[in-house]
């Protein structure tokens, strides 16, 4: 007959265990249908987020980041939108795609990838960049055309690393 004692520490070992568990669970619950709702809610806050974002930035800059962000919207519609690094970015499959972000004297785009700017270096020739980092002006914003060409060059960089 087992002690008291050894009773206890099994109770706490099966009680350890559950805790430990708990993540997996969660992820699972995730994937049922009402989990399929959590996620289209946490899709939903994400974009809220953006939205927010955006609108704190001065008119003009959140007009030309708008319009940059419809113009990726509509290359990559089932790309997620949501805020990384602090930043608007949108992520394909759990990787992150491209970035974009107001500050003082510019708008940016992040191409999270050196090796794409550089493929597109001659198109970029007029844009001031630096590793990673392509910047413009709400007067002199990027064109729709060198935006696909960034975007597409950045997917087909993903799906060459997906092997």
């Amino acid at each position: 007959m087992p002690t008291k004692k050894a009773a206890t520490k099994k109770k706490a070992a099966k009680k350890k265990a559950a805790s430990k568990a708990a993540p997996a669970t969660k992820r699972a619950a995730r994937t049922s249908a009402t989990g399929k709702r959590d996620m289209q809610r946490d899709e939903r806050a994400d974009l809220a987020a953006v939205d927010a974002h955006l609108g704190a930035l001065p008119p003009a800059q959140g007009a030309a980041l708008q319009a940059l962000r419809a113009t990726i919207a509509r290359l990559v519609p089932r790309a997620r939108q949501r805020i990384a690094y602090r930043m608007p970015a949108f992520y394909l499959d759990g990787r992150p795609l491209v970035g974009f972000d107001g500050f003082a004297s510019h708008c940016s785009l992040f191409a999270m990838s050196g090796t794409v700017q550089a493929q597109l270096a001659d198109a970029l020739a007029g844009f001031s960049c630096s590793k990673g980092t392509i910047r413009f002006t709400p007067e002199a914003p990027l064109p729709a055309a060198l935006v696909e060409k960034l975007v597409r060059a950045r997917l087909a960089e993903l799906q060459a690393s997906r092997g």
